[in-house]
């Protein structure tokens, strides 16, 4: 048995042994010319037990033998690399809530290094950049120090535990400690050494710490910028200051606390033009440099400023994980994550909820984004913690517990002891979900007090959650989910005095999210709303290559853990793999930073806002296209150059309208970059824009030729010039249509519902996915010597009077066409519907699909901002949006016309006015719904299309707000007329 002191269950332990946080920064040894770090990455020896009880006592000794071990790559998370199960929890605790206490049955993993010390007479320091979730270190035997708080860096002076020649690394790292209750966050629970490890060798005589602040003159032309440092010993320090441009500025001075640098004609640093100075520190034998960027941030009135002016947070929620890694993800992923947001127009991270791996700093700094800082405390699972499904009143109890205050002050103020230099951050945040109390209280005064140059922001002060606890120290007012009236309401309430952002908004999971629009229209009105931040931005799951299937996908209770959430890690606007979701391209557009107002389109006349808070448009170009019918007729460039930030300029375009068109002609206009940045090639879109322009129809005229029809006992036959239909009079549905010997339709019928969106909570219990028609009535009767086929059809679930009543009309003619008629009643207990419309049935070979509508992504009455109107040329596969958790998908809003063909080019046209929705796949809304995972889909070779009247929108209710009226299909009676062409 492993006897380890009871650190890990005492609350007021934080660490044993590990120096103060402070500033991170590289040293560069002057001697070498090198990084003084020496990085320990790679394999390690492992052994993983199932508690502490088993494990080896004597581990840590000298000589002992570990030849029979493992080897675990670190940094890694244990999970991943075959030990213990991956498990995703949302609120609940994983474990009995028994503060400060664990479970006996508390998984350890045992890790053994060896290193090589060449003969120094420097000091020898050791850090972990992260540990879940706690960690005791010993080296060469001897105990050195113990340390908690899984996503901060934990620092050990090993100097006079080392020697020159090979010395061994021993640690042990639970999966749980008392610090766990703090670390609840709504993400898969792994464990292990799963940040970097290395060593810095520094000499006696060192810089320990810098803090850098600025003050600046009043209209932020010129600054100072003061760096106060803490040194060890009694280094000779010689500072300088580089421009963004290499180039040498200001001159130093000495202040009582450190180096003053006077900048005048200053560059200012901000999310869309990332300006860094680097500020050079010298003793004798180290060089320090830190990039710094000038940056003010301040609140006037109910205003959020940075750099004096008024700035909107377009932001994510950002979790670190990989399908692969866990929790460990390295700068070149992180990189590519910022990248990929950078060129969806995204300027904020909220870090949820902790510290990032300091790499992540480094590039927002770089890159350009506005960081809320988060610190690593969330203890929701205290709202349940009786048995309750969600009570409000259990919010606060940790952080009202006088043994627990070390322990939220700790994880605080080490988050901003490390991060305080970088120019990213840009508020700081107490952590989340963790309730309102005297541990908070006494944390936000402190951090306050340490910086009062960025406002603190923290949802769980809400007054909704407590009452009249001090929040004076807290810059901004915060909550979630809230709808986006009740947003508007906080807008314009007076006693309402601070800058407000939605933490946590518009909930991205599966198709969604479809309220982005409406929660933007209201922010952009108002000053006193400075933004929000969507949650979340990717999917969380674990990939696995099953026998027989292939690489997968496995989220909550898939690695038969216990308890779990399932699915609902799966919440974000990219997959785990970072490919996007179609949810990703609608922030882009609501996001935009470039905003066109189309005063007369017909005549060209537009207005060109450029909603950049601080650069022209020098760097971007617009593109233009004048569309009939989804061909472009017209097409040029406008130089966009010289509208200020905030600016605007009206341009005329020189269109030379069509006479007529057969659906809609549309302006459009696409913004591109025009000069490689950071995060994009030239050309890049950054945003598009479209209006309809009213341009007469084309006259239709058609002589109709007459049909046939064969009225037998079960069938009404139809005969046509080119076609043949067959009409089932028992079941009222249209059961069969050839044209030239190829079938083309096998079958029909209403559909109501659709496979459930994670958004879709208001139906989940409402036995939509039971069905059934009841056809009451089919009469044949003939108008103007053509067809007419009436039919009267109950739609109903076991149990229940019928959802809907819906008379329909057949109108068959000569000319190859059929016309739907639909008067559709719904019942009065149904408050709305999730779709009404005629799937249709369409043998195998019928791949080619082409349609009039939102494309090219799928596209919903609520989330189409992304896409455009036009002609797109696809296929049934194409269409279709893999989710990992199946569900609806695939839709096209607005569609005016749409056909699916063989490769021969035959097969049906759809048309509708003013126009319908339609989804063409191979898989059945049953199907869908029955799946889980997409493995677990039943396909069939056949294609079946949905010609809807309308589609209920996305919304997000997965967590937020119910969908919102204007969305709904919600109409107790409607009338719906399409017809079919046979190509």
């Amino acid at each position: 048995m492993l006897k380890l002191p009871n650190y890990f269950q005492n609350s007021e332990i934080t660490g044993i042994n590990r120096q103060p946080a402070h500033a991170y920064f590289r040293t560069f040894d002057k001697r070498s010319k090198k990084d003084s770090s020496l990085s320990l990455n790679g394999l390690w020896k492992f052994k993983y037990f199932h508690n502490i009880a088993t494990a080896d006592d004597e581990f840590f000794t000298d000589g002992f033998d570990s030849s029979g071990w493992d080897f675990i790559k670190v940094p890694s998370c244990w999970q991943m690399e075959g030990y213990d199960k991956p498990q995703y929890t949302n609120i609940r605790y994983p474990f009995p809530f028994d503060p400060p206490f664990v479970p006996d049955d508390n998984p350890i993993g045992l890790y053994i290094h060896e290193f090589i010390l060449t003969d120094s007479t420097d000091d020898i320091l050791l850090t972990f950049e992260g540990v879940n979730s706690c960690m005791y270190l010993w080296i060469n035997g001897s105990f050195v120090g113990f340390t908690k708080g899984s996503r901060m860096s934990a620092e050990f002076d090993i100097t006079k535990y080392t020697k020159t020649g090979k010395n061994t690394i021993s640690a042990a790292v639970l999966k749980w400690c008392d610090g766990s209750y703090l670390e609840d966050q709504d993400c898969f629970r792994v464990s292990g050494i799963f940040r970097d490890v290395y060593l810095t060798q520094r000499p006696k005589d060192r810089i320990d710490d810098v803090k850098v602040t600025f003050d600046f003159n009043e209209k932020l032309a010129s600054a100072t910028l003061n760096a106060a440092i803490k040194t060890k010993g009694h280094p000779f320090i010689s500072a300088s200051l580089q421009s963004p441009e290499g180039e040498s500025c200001g001159s130093p001075s000495s202040t009582v606390e450190g180096i003053a640098f006077k900048v005048d004609d200053v560059v200012l640093w901000n999310a869309e033009k990332p300006a860094l100075y680097t500020l050079i520190l010298e003793t004798e034998s180290e060089t320090i440099k830190i990039p710094v960027g000038f940056k003010k941030v301040d609140i006037l009135g109910h205003v959020f400023r940075i750099n004096g002016k008024p700035v909107k947070l377009r932001g994510v929620n950002r979790h670190d994980s990989s399908p692969v890694t866990g929790q460990t993800v390295d700068a070149d992923f992180i990189e590519r994550e910022l990248l990929l947001m950078k060129r969806f127009n995204i300027n904020t991270i909220r870090t949820s909820h902790y510290p990032n791996s300091p790499i992540f700093y480094e590039l927002c700094d770089k890159i350009g984004f506005y960081v809320i800082a988060e610190a690593d405390i969330e203890s929701h699972g205290t709202v349940c913690m009786d048995n309750s499904d969600y009570k409000i009143q259990n919010f606060s109890v940790l952080t009202n517990m006088p043994e627990w205050k070390n322990a939220h002050v700790d994880r605080i103020m080490r988050m901003y002891e490390s991060q305080k230099n970088h120019a990213c951050i840009t508020m700081w945040s107490l952590g989340n979900e963790s309730g309102y109390g005297e541990n908070h209280i006494e944390a936000a005064r402190m951090l306050h007090a340490a910086d009062p140059s960025r406002p603190i922001h923290y949802e769980s002060a809400a007054d909704v959650y407590h009452d009249n606890l001090d929040t004076s120290m807290l810059g901004v007012s915060s909550r979630m989910y809230l709808p986006p009236y009740e947003l508007e309401a906080i807008a314009l309430d007076e006693n309402a005095t601070k800058p407000f952002i939605l933490c946590e908004y518009s909930h991205a999971m599966g198709n969604g999210p479809g309220d982005l629009f409406d929660y933007w229209e209201v922010i952009n009105r108002h000053d006193k709303l400075m933004g929000g931040c969507i949650w979340e931005w990717c999917d969380h799951a674990i990939k696995k290559d099953l026998p027989g299937v292939g690489e997968v996908y496995l989220y909550g209770g898939d690695h038969g853990e216990f308890p779990h959430d399932g699915n609902f890690c799966m919440d974000g606007l990219v997959y785990p793999d970072r490919t996007p979701h179609t949810g990703l391209y609608e922030v882009k557009a609501v996001y935009s930073p470039i905003v066109f107002d189309f005063i007369d389109s017909s005549k060209g006349l537009v207005n060109v806002r450029n909603r950049y808070d601080f650069i022209t448009t020098e760097e971007i170009n617009l593109f233009w296209t004048l569309e009939r019918d989804g061909v472009v007729l017209q097409s040029g460039d406008i130089d966009l150059s010289g509208i200020p930030a905030g600016g605007e300029r009206q341009l005329e375009l020189p269109l030379q309208l069509p006479n007529f068109c057969e659906l809609n002609c549309t302006l459009n206009l696409y913004v591109r970059e025009a000069k490689e940045t950071k995060w994009a090639k030239p050309g890049h879109e950054i945003c598009h824009a479209q209006s309809f322009i009213a341009v007469p129809s084309k006259p239709q005229k058609q002589l109709l030729h007459s049909c046939e029809a064969n009225d037998t006992e079960r069938t009404i036959k139809i005969t046509g010039d080119h076609y043949n239909a067959e009409f089932d009079k028992y079941y009222g549905k249209l059961t069969s249509l050839r044209s030239l010997g190829v079938e083309i339709i096998t079958n029909s019928e209403f559909k109501i519902t659709r496979a459930l969106m994670d958004n879709d909570k208001q139906w989940g219990n409402m036995s939509f996915t039971h069905i059934e028609q009841k056809n009451r009535l089919t009469e044949l009767s003939y108008l103007g010597g053509n067809p007419l086929i009436l039919t009267d059809t109950a739609i109903a679930s076991p149990g229940k009077i019928p959802t809907v009543l819906a008379e329909t009309s057949y109108f068959f003619n000569g000319n190859n066409e059929i016309t739907i008629k639909i008067n559709a009643k719904v019942a009065d207990y149904i408050n709305f519907l999730p779709r009404f419309g005629l799937c249709f049935t369409i043998p195998k070979g019928f791949e080619n699909v082409s349609y009039w509508g939102y494309g090219p992504q799928e596209s919903y009455i609520d989330k189409h901002r992304g896409c455009r109107w036009s002609r797109f040329d696809t296929t049934v596969n194409e269409l279709f949006e893999n989710y990992l958790y199946p569900q609806e998908n695939g839709s096209h809003y607005m569609t005016k016309r749409l056909s699916v063909t063989n490769g021969m080019g035959q097969g049906l046209i759809f048309e509708a006015t003013p126009h319908f929705s339609f989804n063409a796949s191979h898989c059945t809304v049953e199907s869908l719904q029955a799946a889980k995972h997409p493995h677990e889909i039943v396909k069939s070779a056949e294609t079946y299309v949905i010609i809807d009247y309308k589609m209920s929108g996305c919304g997000s209710n997965s967590c937020g707000p119910a969908l919102d009226s204007k969305y709904r299909l919600s109409e107790k009676n409607f009338e719906f007329e399409f017809k079919i062409k046979i190509i």
